[in-house]
């Protein structure tokens, strides 16, 4: 494909009327993601806590839980990290 400013007006509108395997992809791009909005499981916060805590690792859980939450269409406080630092700390140090 070469550069954008070579096309001439003619040879857009010619673009435009041939179908391409792009405008395919498109319409199954856009099926895939209306299927992924109409099957998607809400889960709560409690629930996405519980399944991050059993992460092997701190960095770990943080990472999935901040993609779980943001997976929600909600964001992650600091409320809910530090809830992460005292399970995993317990884990570490149980003394």
């Amino acid at each position: 494909m070469s550069h954008p400013l070579c096309y001439t007006r003619r040879m857009k509108n010619m673009r435009n009327k041939i179908p391409t395997t792009e405008t395919s992809l498109e319409i199954v791009r856009a099926d895939f993601f209306a299927a992924m909005k109409r099957y998607k499981i809400p889960t709560t916060t409690e629930m996405n806590l519980a399944a991050v805590k059993l992460c092997a690792t701190l960095p770990k859980a943080e990472i999935l839980f901040r993609l779980l939450e943001h997976a929600n269409d909600r964001g992650t406080t600091m409320t809910q990290f530090d809830e992460l630092q005292d399970h995993f700390d317990k884990k570490e140090f149980p003394w």
